[in-house]
């Protein structure tokens, strides 16, 4: 294992929808691995495309089964990312031949393509806060069905059952329930922008067998661009830190829009600073 950290190693991330928990593991991962260095998060479809392409040069890590890979060739570990599991990277890290040096990017001025990249964060950003809900029900409303009716009432929810039909189809794929908070998400037709909503109740309800106090909702459509998937991934990739934890299970609307729009906010300055840093293509 000190043997391992003397490399820089480059990962993927993979979950069934690119967004979501793997967002939340590749925090967890970044945290705990210091040397592994996450370059990119994928659906099943994005890394089956790239492996196709034979684009993939990277360490893959999945919290999903890859029937189309060896067991060999990837990682396998839930979205929590447990002790052992930590332990599971570092031993595999020496089987994979590819060890990555950090090399730094060079300055140049901005191209076309950054400066579009940069108005799609923008909008991505936009819509999450315009789009922003927050509910106080009763204990007894904790289920898909019920939120997603609550949210057919909204105009960016063109079709409810198609949501609620994604968002079941995705969490037969797993639960996620951190700290009494429940996360569901999806890719899906439903919707036509980006949608955040937070769901609080008024007491304790068991969510598929886990006690829980809230729910998160995050909702992109399915040709959304990458500039919207990664910013409403800023959002669970946040749950990692207990204060926006806390602030989502037990704040007031007020103040789960105040801290979501400063999480935006610094996530699009980081990441149009560093398209303003990538070189020109021409």
């Amino acid at each position: 294992m000190k043997e391992h950290t003397k490399h820089i190693y480059k990962a993927v991330i993979v979950c069934a929808s690119g967004m979501g928990t793997s967002t939340y593991l590749a925090s967890k991962v970044e945290k705990e691995i210091a040397n592994l260095q996450i370059d990119s998060i994928l659906s099943l479809t994005e890394l089956k495309d790239k492996i196709n392409n034979r684009l993939i040069d990277q360490v893959i890590i999945s919290t999903v089964s890859l029937p189309f890979l060896h067991p060999d060739n990837y990682i396998l570990v839930s979205p929590f990312l447990s002790d052992d599991e930590i332990n599971l990277i570092y031993n595999k890290l020496g089987s994979f031949a590819i060890k990555n040096e950090e090399v730094p990017k060079e300055n140049t001025e901005p191209n076309t393509l950054s400066m579009v990249g940069s108005a799609r964060y923008g909008e991505g950003m936009v819509q999450i806060l315009r789009n922003l809900t927050v509910f106080e029900l009763p204990a007894s409303s904790a289920n898909l069905k019920n939120v997603t009716e609550l949210l057919s009432n909204t105009s960016i929810v063109v079709k409810p059952k198609q949501v609620l039909l994604d968002l079941d189809r995705r969490e037969k794929q797993g639960t996620f329930v951190l700290d009494n908070l429940a996360m569901v998400h999806a890719k899906t037709s439903g919707v036509s922008e980006l949608l955040l909503a937070v769901f609080h109740f008024n007491g304790s309800t068991i969510w598929d067998g886990f006690e829980i106090q809230s729910l998160l909702l995050l909702a992109a459509p399915v040709d959304a661009p990458k500039e919207h998937i990664e910013m409403i991934s800023v959002i669970s990739a946040n749950l990692i830190e207990e204060p926006f934890l806390h602030v989502l299970l037990k704040g007031t609307e007020e103040e789960i829009k105040t801290e979501v729009e400063s999480l935006l906010s610094n996530a699009f300055f980081t990441k149009v600073k560093a398209l303003l840093k990538e070189p020109s293509t021409k």
